[in-house]
């Protein structure tokens, strides 16, 4: 019974356009795009084949690391690429500015994977925002 209700829901993703498909996915978030990626060949080839949802993706990253996606769209880049390489630097920015290590006070007790490549304008805005939670602080 459980194989005929995977195998009736494959038939079914796979009669629909992939027009239709990428449409459906086109609204799924990053993290879940890249998850449903690796669930079955149509969604990794369809995804492999069509760049304009990882640009979708991208442009939004764009608005946490515009120097680091803009330097890899002037290499030249793929937009799948391009958000494979930079999206675990916007978590992590978004992280840093956001204040989530603002209490540590040496880099032994940082966290596993709070560091990462990033340009010198946003090491120079995570510091701002540092300063800046600094200044508060202290009024």
């Amino acid at each position: 019974m459980e194989d005929f209700i995977i195998n009736d829901c494959q038939n079914s993703i796979d009669s629909l356009p992939p027009e239709v498909i990428l449409n459906i996915l086109s609204y799924l978030n990053l993290e879940s795009l890249l998850a449903i990626k690796g669930t079955c060949k149509c969604f990794c080839q369809l995804l492999k084949d069509n760049d304009w949802i990882c640009r979708r993706h991208c442009l939004k990253m764009r608005a946490v690391c515009p120097a680091e996606i803009d330097e890899d769209r002037k290499k030249g880049h793929k937009w799948q690429k391009i958000m494979k390489m930079n999206y675990r630097k916007c978590i992590i920015k978004q992280k840093w500015i956001g204040g989530e290590f603002s209490d540590i006070d040496s880099y032994e007790k940082l966290p596993p994977n709070s560091m990462c490549q990033l340009s010198a304008e946003s090491w120079g805005e995570i510091l701002e925002a540092e300063l800046t939670r600094e200044t508060k602080r202290s009024i």
